[in-house]
């Protein structure tokens, strides 16, 4: 199990590579835009990279490969919840602010990646 320090660790890291350093043009255009997703993929692979390397068990490189893994897994769940959330906001004409559906699509996609980020560092410690 994960100590507690390295939970809060993990969700900071999470917060920060895959919100504030995802600009708002990269946001939405990722469920429609190969480039953006990719570019986007990057970002939290680094993140992934950073935060594995720290929980990781001593003398194993392991880390490169669920960070690659976790990335990879992270790019399809953003490329898969956000192309369905935006065709069906098309089909409602409503602005995303107003819509609850969007902050519900935002929770789902959260939960998804946090815990494969955590399971992922589950498997190196």
């Amino acid at each position: 199990m994960l100590p507690f320090y390295f939970i809060a660790l993990g969700i900071g890291i999470h917060l920060v590579f895959d919100w504030f350093l995802q600009p708002r043009e990269m946001a939405k255009c990722k469920s429609t835009d190969w480039r953006c997703l990719l570019g986007h993929a990057v970002v939290v692979w680094a993140g992934a990279m950073l935060f594995y390397s720290i929980v990781m068990a001593p003398g194993t490189l392991m880390f490169i490969v669920w960070a690659t893994a976790y990335a990879t897994l992270h790019a399809l769940q953003d490329r898969v919840i956000w192309y369905w959330y935006k065709r069906k906001q098309a089909l409602s004409g409503s602005d995303p602010i107003d819509d609850p559906l969007f902050y519900t699509t935002i929770g789902v996609d959260q939960a998804l990646h946090l815990s494969a980020f955590f399971y992922f560092a589950s498997l190196l410690i």
